[in-house]
């Protein structure tokens, strides 16, 4: 194909990727109201329907992690004294279920657009970013007008105006990088799939299909560890944590049309709990940062719960819905934990030598560029499954503001996932079936 010839068919991607990046925007925004409406008829509030319409907005947000800003004006504290003032709350999760479907609907998306227009590696990236104005600034529209103005009253104490919305500047930016990472991925596909593929592409390829196995594998193996951690322990609360035993039915299910809401959204945040369980099988730490920082989980700094308050502990223990807490080092049983990161990046580093490397050096290389794949994998869905929270408040002319981070230490998670995903990529790549060179 010649340049010239090549051109109109680029133009014409640029079309179809923006029209594909919108169908992904209208599928994600669908769950958002599915999932907003099912909360709606079980609450049984007595919201308008255009009010549940507007609340699955914010699910959309919640899918990218932008967070809900809650704003209370004109608060009147019923007390002598007292002066007015105003209180904030921003609160930022991402709901990893979802999300993971937004990437794949991208993904494709991506690919599709790169394998119709063809071209270069560099042009089929680019075709399949593409899809992401048309999935990110149409979502930034509706985030300025779905706004919520109410009056608020708490009990006798208080009233005020609480105002609820997304955060603007979330709304675009973040949609947008998750749109154009994935589909430039998908485009990154097509040009693997095509003819000529160059070798730094196979190697790219290989690579990336192996850091992709480490992270699905450990999210999988660490929740089918919650899992059997349930059922051998069910009267512990980890038995709440995974749809695993009587308990949790019994407890979940109370009421069961409430009961299918929390199980829908439990799976929602399922592979967050994956996550913040990979992590700390990995040596990191699951706990707070920012204006408070405190390590929760981790093989060093593990909560306890004790069945009664014992007295020489009193004041080590933390109070918590389920009883006093206190930390210590994990049971012996925990460490059994330490077999997911082997297990994940073992399976990823043998997937990646028999994609790529005639040689183990070879092989053992692009093992090793698997395993940094998969840390920046971890780096940025630790980032996506943590819980973000500022707040501020102000009282005539005081104020205090803060924030904090609840969730896997990206710090140290990432170099965690680094140490282990090169040497099991470079294990696992080394001792794999030497691939077949596809024919020039």
């Amino acid at each position: 194909m010649t340049v010239a010839a090549g051109r109109p068919r680029v133009r014409a991607g640029w079309a179809d990727a923006l029209a594909r990046g919108f169908v992904a925007l209208l599928a994600i925004a669908a769950i958002g109201q599915v999932l907003a409406f099912l909360a709606w008829v079980v609450a049984d509030t007595g919201a308008s329907a255009s009010a549940a319409a507007r609340l699955g907005w914010m699910y959309f947000g919640a899918f990218h992690h932008v967070a809900i800003e809650l704003d209370v004006s004109d608060l009147d504290l019923v007390a002598p004294g007292a002066a007015p003032g105003s209180t904030s709350l921003s609160i930022g999760m991402a709901l990893l279920s979802v999300t993971a479907v937004a990437v794949l609907l991208l993904f494709r998306a991506g690919r599709r657009v790169a394998d119709r227009a063809g071209g270069s590696a560099r042009a089929r990236v680019l075709l399949g970013a593409a899809v992401a104005p048309s999935y990110a600034l149409p979502a930034f529209v509706v985030a300025l007008l779905v706004d919520v103005t109410t009056p608020l009253r708490v009990g006798s104490f208080a009233t005020g105006e609480l105002h609820v919305a997304l955060s603007p500047w979330q709304a675009l930016v973040f949609p947008f990088a998750i749109a154009a990472a994935s589909g430039a991925a998908g485009g990154f596909r097509s040009a693997f799939g095509a003819e000529g593929r160059s070798e730094d592409v196979r190697r790219i390829a290989a690579a990336s299909a192996g850091a992709l196995r480490m992270l699905v594998a450990g999210l999988g193996l660490s929740f089918a560890g919650l899992f059997v951690v349930g059922v051998v322990q069910p009267d512990e609360p980890v038995a709440l944590l995974t749809p695993s035993t009587a308990r949790y039915f019994d407890t979940v299910f109370d009421r069961p049309a409430a009961g299918l809401a929390i199980l829908g959204h439990h799976l929602a945040a399922a592979p967050n709990e994956a996550l913040w369980t990979f992590v700390p099988a990995m040596g990191a730490c699951d706990g707070v940062r920012g204006s408070a920082s405190r390590d929760l989980v981790c093989y060093s700094r593990f909560p306890i719960l004790l069945e009664t308050t014992v007295p020489a502990l009193e004041g080590l223990a933390v109070p918590t819905p389920f009883g006093p807490v206190i930390f210590r080092r994990a049971p012996a049983g925990y460490l059994a934990f330490l077999l997911v990161p082997v297990a994940a990046t073992l399976l990823g580093g043998r997937l990646t030598g028999r994609r790529f490397g005639a040689t183990r050096r070879e092989r053992a290389l692009v093992g090793v560029t698997a395993g940094a794949m998969f840390a920046l994998l971890i780096g940025v869905i630790a980032v996506l499954s943590s819980i973000t929270i500022g707040y501020g408040a102000a009282f005539g002319g005081d104020g205090s503001a803060g924030w904090i981070v609840v969730g896997p230490n990206v710090v140290t998670g990432t170099l965690c996932a680094l140490a282990w995903g090169c040497a099991g990529g470079a294990l696992g790549a080394v001792t794999s079936d030497r691939p077949r060179r596809s024919p020039a």
